[in-house]
Order: structure tokens, then sequence, then C-alpha cells
């Protein structure tokens, strides 16, 4: 039987500060609506316990996928997903798939993961999309 290893990855957010406009077309001014979904906020939100949490927590809750076990497709899964205002995790999307039924498992790990402590813009709560690549590959 094949061992899993998943290696999560960077962030691919940009460095750049810059949001969705609120209705008044300033990107990410003191009068944006806190249902705007951000790209990049002043508090980035963050998973319980920090990003050594989340690789641990990926790592121990990725399950490979039957259909995997006799399929060579290893590279880069990548899911985006917002964060809600509470922590919680929403709107999970597949943007790209290496096979075999890794990108299902993955959009399913994520659908099981814990709250998160929200991001924050001009020290309101706000909807953040989080972009996530995880590796698949043997170990």
């Amino acid at each position: 039987m094949k061992q899993a290893f998943v290696l999560w990855l960077a962030l691919l957010m940009g460095g750049a500060a810059w949001a969705q406009s609120d209705r008044t077309g300033k990107a990410g001014g003191p009068e944006a609506d806190t249902s705007d979904i951000f790209v990049v906020v002043e508090h980035d939100p963050e998973f319980p316990g920090g990003i050594d949490a989340l690789y641990q927590w990926i790592g121990s809750n990725y399950e490979w996928p039957a259909s995997a076990r006799d399929c060579d497709a290893f590279g880069n899964v990548y899911v985006t997903f917002i964060i809600e205002k509470d922590g919680s995790v929403s709107n999970i999307k597949l943007l790209r798939d290496i096979g075999c039924g890794h990108g299902e498992a993955v959009v399913e790990m994520v659908k099981r993961m814990p709250k998160w402590k929200p991001g924050k813009q001009h020290g309101k709560k706000v909807r953040v999309q989080y972009n996530l690549p995880v590796k698949i590959m043997l170990q």
C-alpha cells in the first residue's frame, strides 16, 4: 500500500494591498461593506494554532482516495475557499486537480476544517478568500 505524504505550500495571496471594491469604489476603505469578499486584508485569517498547526492538520487529515491506489497522479491540487466572519469555511472550489480522486479528497478535507480566526480590515471582521495549494506525493 502506498503511503501518502501531503505537503502544504505557501499561500497564493499576493503582496499588494488590494481588496474588492465596495459600493463607493474605494478598495477596502473604512466604508467597505464587511459582506464583501476580500483578497488581501490588514490582518490575515489564521488557522487555530498558526501555520505549523495547519501543516500538521493537513498532513493528518488528508485521506488518500481509494481510486488513487494504482494511479501515479502526483503534483499540486489547488482549492480556494472563503473564511467567513465567524471563522467558518465556505464556498470551497477546486481550481486545479491532478486526477485520480485527489481533488475531491482535498475538497472533502477542507470541508472538515475547524473554524479559523477571521481576517480583519479596519478593525472589523471580514470575509476573506483563501487559496490553498496542496502538494500530493509519495513518501
